[in-house]
């Protein structure tokens, strides 16, 4: 939702595609000190991510949806 919204706003493909791959950055993040072992999910950091983000998912849906602007997107997005 976060990725969407931001890359509607943008003029360009490359810099929604930038904007998206910032955005995704701390989830690899995380899955990297994973496989690092500097910590270890379980059951108790999933349920609070996952509470979080039931909490968060309504808001940036409704964000998305103000945000949203086909016309925005077909008129003035430069395809270079």
């Amino acid at each position: 939702m976060v990725s969407i919204t931001i890359s509607s706003r943008t003029t360009d493909i490359k810099s929604a595609q930038g904007i998206g791959s910032a955005v995704i950055l701390p989830i690899y993040a995380i899955i990297g000190m994973q496989i690092g072992g500097l910590f270890l999910l379980n059951t108790t950091y999933l349920l609070i991510a996952c509470l979080i983000l039931i909490a968060l998912c309504p808001v940036f849906l409704r964000l998305a949806i103000k945000v949203f602007d086909r016309e925005h997107i077909l008129t003035n997005w430069k395809y270079k």
